[in-house]
């Protein structure tokens, strides 16, 4: 993704898909000065670190951006290897997860992330991944 676009942004025309799948935007979220708590986010993933623990779990940091902002989501091993797939640049995604701001740049952790939001309001709602996870909305994952 270049952070600038010739055409139009992304996500331009999904402001309301985003918004029933999000409790707060990115900028909101941030503006907010909460370090504590849970979310859910949604919006386009811009880039996918892959990392590793020192045990050799799989881990990654992910960038998600909605129209006003970007926000780094932690996804730690337990849920990383549960929602692996969704994890792509490009995609749409919705993100819950608990709210660490301990290092000052608000990240989160997540806990689930749904992929498929686009769906017909007839069809059932997909799984989310990390099911194992409460129903609250969080943006940190562990």
């Amino acid at each position: 993704m270049l952070g600038m676009y010739v055409s139009a942004h992304p996500l331009d025309g999904t402001d309301h898909i985003l918004s029933a799948n999000r409790d707060t935007t990115i900028v909101d979220l941030v503006a907010s000065g909460r370090t504590k708590g849970t979310d859910r986010l949604s919006g386009l993933i811009t880039s996918v670190q892959p990392k590793m623990t020192k045990q050799g779990n799989n881990w990654a940091i992910v960038n998600l951006a909605d129209r006003d902002g970007t926000i780094e989501v932690l996804f730690f091993p337990a849920v990383y290897q549960l929602v692996v797939g969704a994890l792509v640049e490009d995609a749409v995604v919705s993100v819950q997860g608990r709210i660490n701001d301990a290092t000052g740049h608000s990240p989160s952790s997540a806990r689930n992330c749904r992929s498929s939001m686009c769906q017909p309001q007839s069809a059932p709602a997909p799984p989310l991944y990390g099911s194992r996870c409460p129903t609250t909305a969080s943006t940190n994952a562990q």
